[in-house]
């Protein structure tokens, strides 16, 4: 062991320059991995004490790597402290959803690595994990992510944008970003809840930084010699600004201060000589040591709350010319406003009780290092105070201001946020006194990333927690009507609730479909949707009664049917003529590849998307029929294997040439591989833009179709119908695709482990159910709402 770490320590001496030159607590006993290693592909690993495996090395010189969500039946939840350190090959890495953390000096000093592409279920970044990779130009960090390590990313010099999903609460800690010269962008997004030390500290390139109303401290030297910052935010989150925050930042010319700073550190805005004027809120009552020295551009300081100012707080700001003290100030430290060469009079409140030596009308000669009385310099205040001593001591002049004084009033702005009201606040130059005018309401919380954490089964409710997208704050809410069932007492009348509740009102087109055939109607889902039609169902003879009168309750004037007179017969058509509808058209073809053809034409002469699925089962096509007719692209019937059916090939070869990409919904079981190498043939394309989206069974096709277009379906809610039977889901589907919502397959009153994992990274706040009691149960509902918190 002991040579293994030497070893690692002479070899990055020599990367580093020197030991001097390595991060802070960057040598560790964690650097060293002893493992008993097994080996998997390009991979070593180990199987950890709960089960999962973790990337221990990487002995590939591939330049482009993605890392196994598996390895001998066991999910990879971890790569280890140093796995991929030194690789000088790798260009690329990819870690899958199963990788929670990535531990200390992981890709440390990989030095070609250009792109890494986080899974989303990442929750640690470890120390210097990717520090000194100086080819990487873009990060994007994941919403689950808690904790962006100490020195992460310090020294990759080639970055250029960062940008920190909004989700979790995260930290950046100390040093993460410390040293990344070529870095432009910063996006914190609104839940990073802190700002290490020197975690941005000599980022040279960085222009502006707007700090999210999450955070509530900006740590020692965080923005410390950011040379090229001209702009900063600092948000009403934060509370305090530390020592040497922004010390050095020459091109600051721009501070906007948040409403709830109460302290600002020693040092913090040291020579930013770009600095013009500051505004301080009510709530900021302390300035520290030298807190604003040497901001030489500064011509005014309006102190519209501070009590206490520390020495040499704005000692050598030439140019300040005025200084608006409140009427709580309580003391101003030594030397606080000494060689303020520009400073001829200032107006001292009566409420000051120590003013300490050379605080004001002195400069100061650093070569004979003596102090030198300004000439011509007046206090301005009330008598027997401590101004009026202090200008008797040091000989000033002192300019009386009765206390019966006309106010010369500057007007200061307080904004609202969302939890406090905002105000006019008026700050005397003479005395600071203050006065309020014009209140403005709270803005109240707005926007969140809501997380379900709870549902009342009996009261029909869920409960959300989320963040403000201002503030930071978390805040919850209350979902009525949570868990609702759109159900009749067969499918007839549940087609028809399904219809009154995506048309509450009226529909001018109905497509009619046969109730007891699922082909043709299941190949229409996405023409319903580009109708805006609900699908209502009928026997092959005989118009149900509750059919006829949803057509009649939402004044339909036009009716499509799908299917031939096998499927829907004359009797049905002569049915609809006897109610006082004629303007009926059938879509139909020989066979049902031939009228899911019919219906794709009538759907997109040039669909850019095609969507296939199993000819002579519905369960697939249930699954992807949400996704299709929100996307508006049709769905084909293909047989498993052997020749293309003759109607689907002929209409493949007219969207040749428009099609970009094609979906195979099911396994090889119901669709070979050479079938899905015939569609590719057929639409001219490559391989890679036909794609299978497969499980074992129909329920892990469902969730992985609902996995796979999660962006399409993005609606925070679930339709849930039965996977055994189709009509439910047939009517439900066009439902899903209007609320945007995906269906969701089930049966019984449990679930499979994929479903599980579904649900809980979807946290529905919705759940409806397709189908009365005996289709989708009450017991099978509250298992769903159990797994999706």
């Amino acid at each position: 062991m002991k040579k293994k770490v030497l070893s690692a320590v002479l070899a990055l001496t020599l990367a580093f320059g020197s030991a001097a030159a390595l991060p802070q607590g960057f040598i560790t006993e964690s650097t060293s991995i002893s493992v008993s290693a097994e080996t998997y592909g390009a991979y070593e690993y180990k199987i950890l004490s709960d089960g999962t495996a973790q990337i221990t090395k990487c002995t590939s010189s591939a330049k482009s790597l993605v890392i196994p969500s598996s390895i001998s039946g066991k999910t990879v939840t971890s790569v280890a402290s140093g796995a991929f350190s030194m690789n000088h090959t790798l260009e690329s890495i990819t870690f899958p959803d199963s990788v929670t953390s990535i531990g200390d000096s992981a890709f440390l000093y990989c030095s070609q690595l250009s792109v890494v592409k986080f899974g989303k279920n990442l929750k640690t970044i470890g120390k210097t994990a990717f520090s000194q990779c100086r080819s990487l130009t873009s990060i994007s960090i994941p919403a689950n992510v808690t904790q962006i390590g100490e020195s992460s990313f310090s020294e990759c010099i080639g970055l250029k944008t960062v940008t920190i999903a909004s989700g979790e609460t995260a930290t950046v800690d100390n040093y993460a970003f410390r040293g990344c010269t070529a870095l432009t962008t910063v996006d914190l997004g609104f839940t990073v809840s802190a700002i290490g030390t020197s975690a941005f500290e000599g980022c040279k390139a960085l222009t502006s930084i707007t700090i999210p109303g999450s955070v509530n401290s900006i740590n020692q030297a965080a923005f410390k010699n950011c040379k090229g910052l001209t702009k900063a935010d600092l948000g009403n989150g934060v509370t305090t600004i530390a020592n040497n925050a922004f010390i050095n930042c020459s091109s600051l010319k721009s501070v906007k201060f948040g409403a709830n700073l109460k302290t600002i550190g020693d040092s913090a805005f040291e020579d930013c000589v770009a600095l013009t004027s500051i505004t301080l809120m009510p709530n900021t009552k302390e300035v520290g040591i030298s807190a604003f020295a040497g901001c030489s551009g500064m011509t005014t300081a309006v102190l519209t709350g501070v009590e206490v100012i520390k020495p040499k707080a704005f000692s050598y700001c030439s140019k300040l010319s005025e200084v608006n003290f409140c009427e709580k100030a309580r003391a101003i430290g030594e030397e606080a406003f000494l060689s303020c060469g520009n400073l001829a009079k200032v107006y001292l409140p009566d409420s000051l009780n120590e003013i300490h030596e050379h605080s004001f009308g002195y400069g100061y000669n650093s070569e004979t290092k003596t102090y030198g009385k300004r000439k011509n310099f007046t206090i301005c205040g009330v008598k027997n105070t401590e101004a009026y001593q202090y200008a008797g001591t040091n000989k000033f002049a002192f300019a009386e201001v009765s206390s019966s004084h006309n106010c010369s009033f500057r007007t200061v702005t307080v904004p609202a946020t969302c939890s406090a009201a905002g105000y006019t606040l008026s700050l005397c130059r003479y005395c600071g006194r203050t006065k309020q005018s014009s209140p403005v309401k709270a803005k109240g919380h707005s926007g969140s990333v809501w997380k379900t954490t709870a549902y009342n089964t009996n009261a029909k409710t869920s409960t959300q927690i989320g963040k403000c997208t201002v503030c930071g704050a978390v805040v919850s809410k209350t979902t009525s009507n949570a868990i609702s069932r759109l159900a009749g007492n067969n499918r007839y009348t549940t087609a028809v609730d399904i219809s009154k509740a995506e048309y509450p009102s009226k529909s001018n087109t109905v497509i009619l479909a046969n109730s007891m055939s699922y082909a043709d109607a299941l190949a229409g889902v996405p023409l319903a949707k580009k109708l805006d039609a609900p699908i209502l169902l009928t026997s092959r003879d005989i118009l149900d009664a509750n059919t006829l009168a949803e057509i009649k309750r939402l004044g339909a004037k036009n009716v499509y049917i799908l299917g031939g007179e096998g499927a829907v017969s004359k009797k049905v058509v002569a049915a609809l003529n006897n109610n006082g509808i004629t303007n009926i058209k059938r879509i139909a073809g020989g066979t049902r590849y031939s009228t899911a053809t019919a219906i794709a034409k009538q759907l997109n002469s040039a669909p850019a998307e095609v969507f296939f699925v199993y000819g002579n089962n519905f369960a697939d096509a249930l699954s992807v029929g949400a996704v299709a007719a929100k996307k508006g692209a049709p769905v084909i019937y293909l047989n498993t294997s052997g020749a293309m059916n003759a109607d689907t090939a002929k209409y493949l070869n007219t969207i040749v040439g428009k099609v970009k990409k094609a979906y195979i919904i099911g396994g090889t079981g119901v669709i070979s591989d050479a079938m899905k190498n015939n569609v590719a043939l057929s639409l001219l394309l490559a391989d890679s833009s036909v794609i299978r989206v497969a499980g074992r069974n129909r329920y892990e096709t469902c969730t992985a179709v609902n996995t796979r277009f999660s962006s399409t379906l993005s609606v925070s809610g679930i339709c849930v119908a039965k996977g055994l039977d189709f009509p439910d889901a047939l009517a439900g589907g066009v439902y899903a695709a209007k609320t945007a919502q995906p269906l969701f397959l089930a049966d019984g009153s449990s679930l499979q482990a994929c479903q599980k994992t579904y649900l809980k990274d979807k946290n529905p706040a919705k759940i409806t159910a397709i189908g009365g009691k005996g289709a989708v149960s009450d017991a099978l509902i509250g298992v769903i709402a159990k797994a999706s918190i």
